[in-house]
């Protein structure tokens, strides 16, 4: 099952589910309602937070309960495996794939908004052994400036040394070299931070698609893009608002195969 064929955005409860639209974006502007089912129900870590699809279909999850890492394989009733136990964490939070098979995740200690100084970390999960029983977990680098990171996403597909952390708390988007672990700011905006009472999550889900960052701010309530320069992460254009204000505890998304921006724009609304 490919990544496109998933559209989620909170999981706040213990069971995974897979929604598929009927309906072909390229013909219609009338939004289809999708089609709910479990996946599979995960007693061990409550609420999910984000995931990774592999190239066969399996699924990686994370949870800010836990610092548990799971795999599911939808279709498959079998127990959900335990990926890996990352050390030092309490909470799980962004996940991206940078190389095949070789994923990234944001780590912190947190107890519900309470987050400990300093402790958001990368890591990274080589999963190319895992048919072998074990995966190969090793740390990035610890960010102690950072107040939360969240969101994760790859700078460009044809970049595999560059990801884009976004920090939920001081309102930026870090861009970090995995190989070297060294890191710096590369998006600051009013858009990206918090600004008001409520949540206290800025920015919040990132994706880049082509030349392009999509973010969510949760205490906004908004969803926008900015251009980037695919070669520093660096802003090269105002950040575009595509809706504004009125979208509630927005989270996590990712962007379907054919879709434009437009057309996700809408249906990213109707959730």
């Amino acid at each position: 099952m490919r990544l496109h064929s998933f559209v989620f955005q909170v999981l706040p409860a213990v069971t995974l589910y897979q929604t598929t639209v009927a309906a072909s974006w390229r013909t219609t502007t009338k939004h289809p309602s999708p089609t709910i089912s479990v996946v599979q129900h995960i007693a061990n870590a409550p609420n999910l937070e984000n995931l990774a699809v592999r190239r066969h279909g399996q699924v990686l999850v994370t949870s800010i309960s836990s610092s548990s890492i799971y795999q599911i394989s939808p279709g498959n009733q079998n127990s959900p495996a335990l990926v890996a136990r990352v050390p030092g964490v309490t909470s799980l939070l962004g996940i991206t794939e940078l190389e095949s098979d070789v994923f990234y995740i944001n780590g912190a200690n947190l107890t519900g908004f309470n987050i400990v100084p300093s402790s958001s970390t990368v890591f990274k999960l080589d999963m190319r052994p895992f048919s072998d029983g074990a995966a190969r977990l090793s740390l990035v680098t610890k960010i102690p400036e950072a107040g939360l990171l969240n969101g994760i996403s790859r700078l460009s597909w044809h970049d595999t040394s560059s990801l884009f952390l976004a920090d939920s708390v001081s309102g930026v988007v870090l861009k970090i070299n995995v190989h070297t672990g060294k890191y710096e700011i590369a998006l600051e905006d009013p858009t990206l931070s918090i600004t008001k009472e409520g949540i206290p999550i800025g920015v919040n889900g990132i994706v880049t698609h082509r030349d392009t960052l999509f973010f969510t701010n949760t205490n906004q309530g908004l969803f926008a893009k900015v251009p980037i320069s695919l070669s520093t992460g660096l802003a090269i254009g105002p950040v575009d608002i595509i809706i504004d204000g009125t979208l509630v505890a927005n989270d996590d998304f990712v962007r379907k195969e054919g879709m434009d921006c437009q057309q996700w724009a809408k249906y990213y609304h109707r959730g």
